[in-house]
């Protein structure tokens, strides 16, 4: 569908009296990650950025946040790229990095139970 210079003008118009723009520069090769990452979730990279801001913000700007829902937690927090392909080349097959995660925080939660005992 092609679009008018028109109806073109009244949609910058709109957005330009109800929504703030935001210039966002990232390393070489980042923009297909994050592009990735949303088609992956369904979602254009704006509203996925949006949503990735959002989280960060509903954590109080710390490294993690817990949103719980039905009766469960979703504990998330924030890594380095350097320790995420760490984590990664050490999954075993069919491992997830939530499944590493997992483990490794009840491996240190017995270990600190037993040190307590």
């Amino acid at each position: 569908m092609t679009v008018r210079k028109s109806q073109q003008k009244c949609v910058n118009k709109y957005i330009e009296g109800h929504y703030d723009r935001i210039n966002l520069t990232v390393p070489k090769g980042k923009k297909e990650i994050i592009k990735a990452s949303a088609d992956n979730s369904g979602e254009s990279v704006n509203s996925f950025i949006n949503r990735a801001v959002d989280m960060l913000i509903a954590s109080g700007g710390s490294n993690g946040f817990i949103q719980t829902k039905d009766d469960q937690e979703l504990i998330s927090c924030f890594i380095s790229h350097t320790e995420l392909e760490k984590i990664t080349a050490s999954l075993s097959d069919g491992e997830t990095v939530g499944d590493y995660v997992r483990a490794a925080i009840i491996d240190k939660l017995k270990a600190d139970t037993a040190a307590q005992q």
